[in-house]
């Protein structure tokens, strides 16, 4: 590597380590995020955990648990690791120098100031992880393919484990990854790929092996539910299709379209040039063959699913920043240079924009139903309360109040589906109950706050 090339690849890593950790904790908890730290948190103060489909795979939360045995609970700590783990992803593309050359450096640029990978490297969800795993197997996977080694198969095989221990999307991953390499083995080997295939399992059963523990380990909460390894896999499965079924979080088929256009424009319009230019070219072998596959099927399968969220946006950009990287790379040796700096700066501005500026805004398509800052007035007047002495109830039919009690949970506070019969303190309520509340305990000061875009918490001082 030359020295002008490690320099740039130098500035891009420090360039995502500013983007993930600048002022990271800004933003509000999400409601997603304080359910994931606070079942971390529980899990660091009481090593309880059971794996529920809902709140997808337990890498997450032992992981972040582990995070706060280290370095104490907070909102830095609970996103430290995707940011992490959002720096090293811009890195991996380092390891794929010897199949794209050094547009891996153009890759790793378009990850590094991706809208929708730093949004969601600066947000305790399970998609930044799952990306860096699925991305880590492919690399492996593909060096196995080149060299042989029993190292890299079972590192592909381990990484995809990972994967699985993250999230329930990992299915589709693996149907996208497994039908490839199934499919192109029999185009290239006909039958004699079964054969093959038979001579090769001994190079990938360590990784095998420790998978199979890992898997185990994580999904029986290190063997305390050993119940839930019979259920895990058809519940987590089911979940999905019924989520499908009933149209849970549904947007139209062009939603996705919508995002890209607006936020990711760069790689999307570039990645899809980058399929035509290697299909017209006929490809180069398996790497781009392997790569244009799950590019399309990506986004075949997640334009179809009825729950369309922005954060799995991940997962149709991570396959078309390979392909937008060669375009970039191409373009950028001649006079079209300029509009490639051009349309990097807008990106650069964009994500910026969405994650130091509107981060509140849901206008915003990559804001979905995040919290209001002005939660945290309520939160910081039930601290003082409860320091003072004052009783503090939450009470919500659907529980529907996080994230207080990620926000409260070293704070002695009541939670309840019911509105209690009697009471002498400060109490919430959410629009459901808040007519019956008054009407039960009379006229008293009533604050509102809005918690999430439409969704209101009301403050009834019965002190």
């Amino acid at each position: 590597m030359e020295r002008d090339e490690k320099l740039v690849f130098i500035l891009i890593v420090i360039i995502a380590v500013i983007l993930r950790f600048l002022f990271l904790t800004e933003r509000p908890m999400h409601h997603d995020e304080s359910v994931h730290a606070y079942l971390a948190y529980w899990i660091y103060k009481y090593f309880s955990y059971t794996y529920d489909p809902a709140f997808h795979g337990p890498f997450l939360y032992y992981s972040t648990a582990f995070m706060f045995y280290l370095f104490g609970d907070s909102e830095f700590i609970a996103r430290l690791l995707p940011a992490l783990t959002g720096v090293a992803l811009v890195i991996l593309p380092l390891f794929l120098r010897n199949f794209i050359g050094r547009s891996y450096l153009y890759m790793s640029l378009l990850l590094a100031i991706s809208p929708s990978f730093v949004y969601y490297s600066r947000f305790l969800r399970n998609d930044i992880f799952v990306s860096f795993f699925v991305l880590s197997a492919f690399i492996s996977y593909m060096y196995y393919r080149n060299y042989r080694s029993q190292l890299h198969g079972s590192l592909a095989v381990l990484f995809m484990a990972l994967a699985f221990s993250s999230k329930e999307n990992a299915f589709i991953y693996a149907f996208i990854f497994l039908s490839f390499i199934a499919g192109y083995g029999l185009y290239k080997n006909r039958l004699r790929y079964f054969r093959d295939l038979f001579e090769s399992l001994p190079v990938f059963l360590p990784g095998i092996l420790l998978s199979a523990v890992l898997l185990v380990v994580l999904y029986s909460s290190f063997f305390t539910h050993p119940e839930v390894l019979r259920t895990a896999i058809p519940d987590s499965i089911s979940h999905w299709v019924r989520m499908h079924e009933v149209k849970d979080h549904y947007k139209p088929p062009y939603y996705y379209f919508a995002l890209l256009l607006r936020y990711e424009f760069l790689i999307f319009l570039a990645g899809c040039a980058g399929i035509v230019y290697k299909l017209k070219r006929k490809t180069d072998g398996v790497f781009w063959w392997f790569v244009i596959y799950w590019a399309i099927l990506s986004f075949i399968v997640y334009t179809y699913l009825s729950h369309k969220v922005p954060w799995l946006l991940l997962h149709l950009l991570l396959p078309l920043s390979l392909t937008s990287a060669i375009v970039l790379q191409k373009l950028s040796e001649g006079r079209a240079r300029y509009v490639v700096f051009a349309l990097v700066a807008i990106t650069l501005i964009l994500t910026i924009n969405v994650n130091f500026v509107n981060y509140e805004n849901d206008k915003e398509g990559l804001v979905y139903v995040q919290t209001k800052s002005e939660t945290l007035n309520l939160v910081n007047f039930l601290k003082t309360g409860v320091k003072n002495g004052t009783s503090v109830m939450i009470s919500e039919p659907e529980s529907d109040y996080w994230p207080l009690p990620w926000y409260l949970r070293d704070y002695r506070v009541g939670y309840s589906i019911k509105l209690p019969d009697e009471f002498h303190g400060l109490l919430v309520v959410s629009e459901r109950n808040v007519e019956k509340a008054i009407k039960k305990y009379g006229e008293r000061p009533v604050t509102r706050y809005e918690i999430r875009p439409g969704h209101y918490l009301y403050l009834l001082d019965l002190r």
